[in-house]
């Protein structure tokens, strides 16, 4: 879930960055340019902060009336706290708040226009302000810092490539137009804030007391304490200031301390450690109460957003069911909500507003769409429409569903029909929940001749979670068929045989039971597996996985075979002579000799079955020739189909006595047989 937004956390970062640079030479400015320098800093952070809780809270854009000023500044616990305002001279305060001013219209600006998600992205306002302000505060940084370092004055050996520009501001991003001006801003104003930051460093002193050390200290770690408090809250870790605090070693190492006299770089080592801990501590606090309202309330937006899209799933879900206008019925409590969203990772404001969200949204969208299915009961049911041989659409008079047939599939104009059935004589299951009305489809033409490869795109509106698919009734029973779901569609692909004449009836179920296979994701077979799993065909190991390319068994090849050639194993069924290995068949008794019977699957030469043993290319080959009555059947012409459809060689191809796979095993099965469907 977004809660802050890319502006801020790149603001943040930048002023970071600046600050293990520039601590140095913070010691060498005099009250004016430090002040400045400072308010900048500040007044960038509050200006992003102010324009984005304008935005969010539909307050308009007042930059100058949401600007505090000098007084208010003065009494502002945050930047007394942080840069000790109150305590300097009046010099530096003046230039703090103007300073202060520049830097919190700009970044106002920005962290406004970047909320208002239909604002002109690269305009040349936007731009100029962006590649202007980075570029001044980069180049004013490295001419000080060049000097104190004994460089020459030079901002183009210090100004960093086109390329670390572009990768450190995420130019990639935008415009090829916005880039380039981005970058002509950014060096125009390096060089100018270059040179004035090495001709100021020129002038001034430094001084070498222990008092100019502690309080020299203290200034820099407060600073960097207040960044890394903020960073941390940003970046949701815990708060903790000793996670970045650096040793004596590195302090003195990285801030130029190791030529001062040992007065002054010890107190400063210890003014810093002090202040770091006590800033970043109080920055982090004030951090998360500051930004809690705007966290709430992007908590709220995202809530309802799901509220809304839940909602109307379930009045789809009841309508189609014949249930009453009522959203409590589908009333979530709050733990359910927590855990499925893994709101327990949140802020606790966030997931107060989110839960909030989620309930307005899911009564809202509930109430509309429901009286929205209820009207469209006044719609004529049927729709039919001549589809040329270029190729058309059709849509059921509700809009809910939509047939597409590409141009090639026919030789001949064809004409389509949708027509919403009644849901009586169709039998649905407790384990199935409806979330549609049951239509038929069909398409009829003066010839028979058609492409069978030309796949019918059929898809329905659809708001459901993921265990919602599209079945076709088959033989008395719902058939789940391979459903994608995006963009608020649920979607299968039809073969043009399968609906012709005599059409299909299809409807959207949600299958409570269904679960995800862990181990199949990216797998060549995952959809055929997927499609057998919602048929109940197959089913998996411990912890949701299939081990698609571990081989399969005899007896789980027969209790797949059984299932989608419906074997009846009520009947009486003769054991005769019993299999050596009787004892180990255990509950696959019955098909082992119910396949025996039939003449399918017989035992081995030592009258052994061997139910746990793998089956091999040939044997398959055999089993299957007797399943399908033909001696056809070539286990190569399967093999071809993986490498053509689906670019896998099997192993057939390097002996018949190979072992075949779990997922092979399926891929066939789905081949011969789905032509049915």
């Amino acid at each position: 879930m977004k809660k802050i937004s890319r502006i801020n956390l790149f603001l943040l970062t930048s002023i970071l960055i600046c600050s293990l640079i520039a601590p140095s030479l913070s010691y060498a400015l005099d009250d004016k340019t430090q002040g400045e320098i400072y308010g900048k800093e500040y007044g960038s952070f509050l200006g992003l902060q102010k324009g984005e809780e304008d935005k969010l809270n539909n307050k308009g854009y007042r930059p100058y009336y949401s600007r505090p000023s000098l007084k208010d500044l003065l009494s502002d616990e945050n930047a007394n706290k942080i840069y000790r305002l109150k305590e300097q001279s009046t010099t530096y305060q003046n230039s703090f708040y103007s300073g202060f001013q520049i830097a919190f219209i700009e970044y106002y600006k920005l962290a406004y226009d970047s909320t208002n998600k239909s604002s002109q992205k690269g305009t040349n306002s936007t731009k100029s302000d962006y590649g202007k302000s980075f570029g001044e505060l980069m180049g004013t940084i490295y001419g000080y810092k060049d000097y104190y370092e004994g460089k020459s004055n030079s901002w183009l050996r210090s100004l960093p490539s086109n390329s670390a520009i572009i990768n450190e501001y995420e130019l990639s991003k935008e415009s090829s137009s916005y880039t380039i001006a981005f970058l002509k801003d950014y060096k125009d104003s390096f060089k100018t804030a270059y040179e004035d930051g090495y001709r100021k460093a020129k002038l001034e002193t430094k001084e070498k007391a222990g008092e100019v050390g502690q309080e020299d200290g203290e200034s820099l770690g407060s600073i960097l304490g207040s960044i890394y408090g903020k960073k941390d809250y940003y970046s949701r870790y815990s708060s903790d200031w000793r996670r970045h605090l650096p040793s004596d070693y590195q302090l003195k190492s990285q801030y130029q301390l190791l030529k001062d006299i040992d007065m002054y770089s010890q107190a400063f080592v210890e003014g810093f450690k002090s202040a770091f801990e006590e800033n970043y501590n109080e920055s982090y606090r004030l951090v998360n109460v500051s930004f809690n309202n705007v966290i709430v309330e992007n908590g709220f937006n995202d809530g309802k957003q799901v509220g809304l899209k839940r909602g109307e799933a379930f009045a789809q879900m009841d309508y189609s069911s014949g249930l009453s206008n009522n959203w409590s019925r589908n009333y979530v409590d709050d733990t359910q909500l927590i855990n499925e969203f893994s709101l327990y990772r949140e802020n606790e404001g966030y997931t107060e507003g989110f839960v909030a969200g989620f309930r307005e949204g899911s009564r809202e969208g509930y109430v509309k769409l429901y009286q929205s299915l209820n009207l469209n009961d006044s719609f004529t049911k049927i729709e039919t429409k001549l589809i040329p041989i270029s190729g058309g659409e059709i849509a059921s008079a509700d809009k809910i569903l939509n047939l597409n047939i590409g141009k090639g599939t026919f030789y001949n104009d064809v004409l389509a029909s949708i027509d919403r059935k009644s849901d009586n004589g169709y039998i649905f299951n407790d384990k199935l929940i409806k979330a549609s009305k049951v239509y038929n489809v069909k398409v009829s033409g003066e010839s028979k001749d058609f492409n069978n490869e030309g796949l019918f795109q059929l898809s329905f509106e659809y708001y459901g979670p993921e265990k919602g698919g599209i079945y076709k009734y088959v033989n008395g029973e719902w058939l789940y068929l391979p459903s994608d779901i995006s963009d608020d569609r649920i979607t299968t692909f039809i073969k043009p045989n399968t609906i012709m004449t005599q059409g299909g009836t299809y409807c959207v179920l949600i299958d409570k039971m269904a679960y995800k296979f862990n181990d199949i994701r990216g797998h060549w077979a995952k959809d055929e597996i997927k499609t057998y799993a919602r048929r109940n065909y197959i089913s998996g190991y411990g912890g949701k996985s299939f081990k698609p390319d571990q081989y399969i068994t005899r007896g789980e090849f027969m209790s797949l075979l059984s299932k989608i050639y419906k074997w009846d194993l009520s009947e009486n069924i003769s054991m005769g002579k019993k299999f050596k290995d009787h004892a180990e068949l255990k509950n696959m008794e019955k098909l082992a000799y119910y396949s025996r019977n039939k003449g399918y699957i017989n035992g081995y030469s030592d009258n052994t079955f061997r139910v746990n043993v793998p089956i091999s290319y040939r044997e398959t080959e055999v089993i299957m020739g007797k399943i399908l009555g033909s001696d056809n059947f070539k286990w190569a012409n399967v093999a071809d189909k993986m490498m053509y459809k689906k670019d896998v060689r099997s192993k057939y191809f390097d002996g018949k006595n190979n072992n075949i796979t779990r997922a092979e095993t399926v891929y066939m099965l789905y081949l011969l047989n789905e032509w049915k469907n």
